[in-house]
C-alpha cells in the first residue's frame, strides 16, 4: 500500500508482527470535515489489495493525535465492507489516552464474535 498524506494526517505503511498483514500506522491529526473523499477510495484500494493477498489488515492508531466525528464515520463504512468481504481487520490504540479509548470502546461493537474486527490496546513499548 502507498502512503497517504492530507493535511495534518499521515497513513504510513509499516511492518507488522503479525506476518503478512498489511499494516498502517495512523499519525498526526485527522480534522478534516469530509474526509471520506480520501479515505474512501483509499480504502477501497486497501480492501482490494486485501482481498487479492488474502491478508488481514492491521491499523494502528496509537500515535493519532486527533480523530474527529467524520472520520469515524469513514472508519464505520470501512469497518462494515471489510467485515461483509469476510476480511479480517486489527485496530491499534494507546489506552492510556482518554479520547483514543472512548472512541475505539465505542468501536468495539464492530468487533462481533467472527473474529473479523479485533481491536486491541497497543503493548506499552510501542505508545512511549
Amino acid at each position: 500500500m502507498k502512503p497517504l498524506c492530507r493535511g495534518d494526517l499521515k497513513i504510513l505503511p509499516t511492518s507488522s508482527h503479525e506476518g503478512d498483514t498489511i499494516c498502517l500506522a495512523w499519525t498526526g491529526r485527522s480534522g478534516e470535515r469530509h474526509p471520506s473523499s480520501f479515505l474512501g477510495p483509499y480504502f477501497a484500494e486497501l480492501l482490494e489489495t486485501a482481498a487479492a493477498r488474502r491478508c488481514p489488515i492491521e491499523l494502528r492508531f496509537e500515535r493519532l493525535e486527533h480523530l474527529n466525528s467524520s472520520t469515524i464515520t469513514a472508519l464505520i463504512k470501512f469497518l462494515q465492507e471489510s467485515s461483509s468481504r469476510g476480511l479480517r481487520v486489527l485496530l491499534t490504540y494507546d489506552e492510556s489516552v482518554e479520547w483514543q479509548r472512548i472512541s475505539f470502546d465505542a468501536l468495539g461493537v464492530f468487533a462481533a464474535d467472527d473474529g473479523l474486527v479485533i481491536l486491541r490496546p497497543a503493548p506499552p513499548e510501542a505508545v512511549a
